[in-house]
């Protein structure tokens, strides 16, 4: 019995302090964002933790006045809520004939479809053109955004109200909007018409027909 013991004792290996240390088989806590980490769980991980990343991120442009991201652009309001968002009010600065042209837009202008007013139908013009430009990026236009330009035009530059000075800035402006390759996003041009448009409704008060065009599908 006693060299049984001493052979079984011989034969179990000593730790010293100069042994290795013992490694743990129990797994640890999960690396972030799945790295290291296999199969359906960790691409899982990665993609919870994008998201996470994505939805701390600051606003990267405005549009209308209000903060935009990569994730709730869509909520922004439409091209209507420019006149009817309490948030858009800081967009309007610009705009001097603010009251007369958000009451314009919401007496004149219809949800869908041409105004029956030449004043109506002059505001929502400007407007559809913003609302492309700005929101779309141009990439929808087409020979009625063009023919939006041309009613523009005639109608303002017709009524011979404007001082040579104001003409050649309504030209100028209608021709960067004309260039839709290069989609003119900043609001100036924009409200600038917008103004005029108030300004041809203060020499015509009284409503002017518009007569529907059915080629037109802007």
């Amino acid at each position: 019995m006693c060299g049984q013991n001493a052979a079984s004792q011989r034969c179990q290996p000593q730790l010293t302090s100069k042994s290795p240390a013992l490694v743990s088989t129990v797994p640890g806590p999960p690396s972030p964002a799945g790295r290291g980490r296999t199969g359906r769980e960790g691409a899982t991980d990665a993609v919870t933790a994008n998201r996470q990343r994505r939805s701390r991120m600051t606003p990267s442009r405005c549009l209308g006045g209000m903060p935009v991201t990569r994730i709730d652009w869509r909520k922004l309001p439409t091209r209507a809520g420019r006149w009817q968002a309490a948030q858009c009010m800081s967009s309007l600065d610009s705009v001097r004939y603010e009251e007369e042209a958000r009451a314009l837009w919401q007496t004149s202008v219809p949800r869908a479809g041409q105004a029956s007013t030449v004043q109506g139908e002059l505001l929502r013009a400007v407007e559809r053109l913003r609302d492309e430009a700005q929101r779309n990026g141009n990439i929808n236009w087409g020979d009625g955004h063009q023919a939006l330009i041309a009613y523009i035009r005639a109608n303002l530059l017709r009524s011979q109200l404007f001082e040579n000075t104001v003409v050649q800035e309504i030209e100028t402006d209608l021709d960067r909007l004309s260039r839709f390759e290069y989609p003119e996003t900043s609001d100036a041009p924009y409200d600038r018409l917008v103004d005029r448009v108030i300004e041809w409704c203060h020499a015509h008060p009284d409503p002017v027909p518009h007569p529907c065009n059915l080629d037109l599908n802007v």
